[in-house]
């Protein structure tokens, strides 16, 4: 059995995963922001599409970096992780709502 990875490896995993699915999880920005536009009208969707896309770009721009030893890096990807979590289920949130 191999050695388990430190958190910052494991970010790094996270972050090379992040990079790869990129144009999938644009589509998923477009299907979520088009979901919520038919719940809510344009103005929700847009606000939606525009909070998902900076979101997921701000991960995808530090998932980017090959520097996985660097701690201000491992403290933008964690960020990242955390900003798109947050966006995603306060839409979760006023959706159910």
């Amino acid at each position: 059995m191999g050695a388990v990875p430190s958190f910052v490896e494991g970010l790094a995993h996270v972050a090379a995963d992040n990079a790869r699915a990129f144009p999938v999880r644009l589509l998923i920005c477009v299907s979520g922001a088009t979901l919520f536009g038919l719940a809510f009208g344009w103005k929700a969707s847009a606000l939606a599409f525009a909070a998902i896309t900076a979101a997921e770009g701000f991960g995808s721009a530090v998932s980017r970096e090959p520097r996985p030893g660097d701690p201000l890096l491992t403290i933008l990807r964690l960020a990242g992780i955390v900003l798109t979590s947050m966006v995603w289920t306060t839409m979760a949130v006023v959706y159910r709502r």
